[in-house]
């Protein structure tokens, strides 16, 4: 197989793949270059920077919600309230 089969081989395996993860490319763009694009638009682009950390931040840490569904806290959180 030559270097331009291997990429051709590439390039349909990234188009048939692209439809499946179109979520995460919309989640990613709202997250992240939404909040740059309003700080550069703004006149502001290290707001923007910035912003787009904590878009960053929410799309590499695990969401789990602080209060459990009962009402109370995570046994985690309570191990480590409980340190302090």
């Amino acid at each position: 197989m030559t270097l331009a089969d291997e990429a051709r081989a590439t390039v349909l395996a990234l188009r048939g793949a692209a439809p499946q993860r179109a979520g995460i490319a919309v989640r990613t763009m709202v997250s992240v270059a939404l909040p740059l694009a309003i700080g550069v638009a703004a006149g502001h682009p290290q707001s923007g920077a910035a912003a787009s950390f904590g878009g960053l931040a929410s799309l590499y840490v695990r969401s789990r919600p602080i209060v459990t569904a009962r009402g109370s806290w995570p046994r985690w959180e309570r191990a480590w309230r409980s340190r302090s």
